[in-house]
């Protein structure tokens, strides 16, 4: 099954528990590096929302 098709508790589900096989210093880099990824996604989505707003502003 693709991953687009796979409902998305499934694929957390997954991912968890390939997450917990690591070592726990590969496990924790693998979530710093998923939390900075979050943190871009959220920061670029608040850039966006700024740029719609600044626009219907005017």
């Amino acid at each position: 099954m693709p991953a687009a098709a796979m409902p998305a508790a499934r694929l957390v589900g997954e991912f968890a528990a390939l997450q917990m096989q690591l070592p726990a210093e590969r496990r924790a880099k693998l979530e710093a590096d998923l939390r900075y990824m979050l943190m871009w996604r959220l920061y670029a989505a608040a850039a966006g929302l700024l740029s719609i707003a600044m626009r219907l502003a005017d």
